[in-house]
């Protein structure tokens, strides 16, 4: 019986180190590569960042059913969801834990990777210096709290909206097609922290448009009132509007 016993325990541990070797890591702690003690505690000291360490990538691990990550002592299993293939070494993946906790993006142009990973309540990012890929954790609370307060008057919303490239404020306009302004919507998203977006457009966009500048404005006015549909707490203005090559 024992002896039976102990074969069985044989067994069970040929079949865990047989899956354990079959396991590809597409991401995984690289401990055999010296890096610069300088670059390590130079891209620790950087604002947000809570611990650093050097990782590999396997590539290969994509084409499995299953990639597993394995950093900081931890490991998880993800999934492919999605890959964008812009060109040979010029792609993004993207894949995330069967219970969706988990998600991964890696963008990769030749030899550099940009990543960022969401693991157990924790933000990773993954960035590539002088061809050693690193990973760091993020801890939020060491970033700097955005100057974000409501307006206090109206006067200082439209010396923020005139210091754009609108020509006119909101109160103009509305005034002139006589349409009462929604004061609870402008309130409710009053604050100076909008979402700045900028445009470029080529010469052949500029070609097909009546008014290049105008029209951007309409993009922005238009998302501006998605999100007042969907009742998002959030606005965008138009930076910059240029011509690009």
């Amino acid at each position: 019986m024992k002896q039976l016993l102990h074969i069985c325990w044989l067994f069970l541990l040929t079949v865990i180190v047989s899956l354990s070797c079959q396991a590809q890591y597409l991401i995984q702690t690289n401990t055999n590569t010296t890096v610069d003690p300088q670059l390590l505690n130079k891209l620790t000291l950087e604002v947000g960042v809570a611990e650093v360490e050097a990782i590999s990538i396997n590539w290969s691990a994509l084409d499995k059913h299953t990639q597993y990550l394995q950093f900081f002592g931890q490991v998880e299993a993800v999934k492919e969801v999605r890959r964008d293939t812009r060109s040979l070494n010029n792609f993004s993946w993207f894949g995330k834990s069967e219970n969706k906790t988990t998600s991964v993006i890696l963008s990769v142009l030749k030899q550099d990777v940009q990543g960022t990973i969401s693991f157990g309540g924790q933000t990773y990012s993954i960035l590539t210096v002088n061809g050693q890929h690193f990973i760091q954790r993020i801890d939020h609370s060491q970033f700097p709290k955005a100057d974000c307060f409501p307006s206090t008057s109206r006067e200082q919303q439209q010396h923020t909206d005139a210091s754009t490239n609108n020509t006119s404020t909101l109160d103009d306009v509305t005034s002139e097609i006589g349409v009462e302004q929604n004061s609870s919507w402008t309130e409710k998203s009053g604050s100076n922290c909008k979402l700045r977006v900028l445009i470029g457009y080529s010469t052949d966009a500029e070609s097909a448009s009546t008014n290049i500048q105008n029209q951007a404005q309409l993009a922005i006015d238009q998302m501006n009132m998605a999100f007042m549909n969907s009742d998002i707490n959030q606005e965008v203005e138009l930076a910059f509007v240029g011509l690009i090559d």
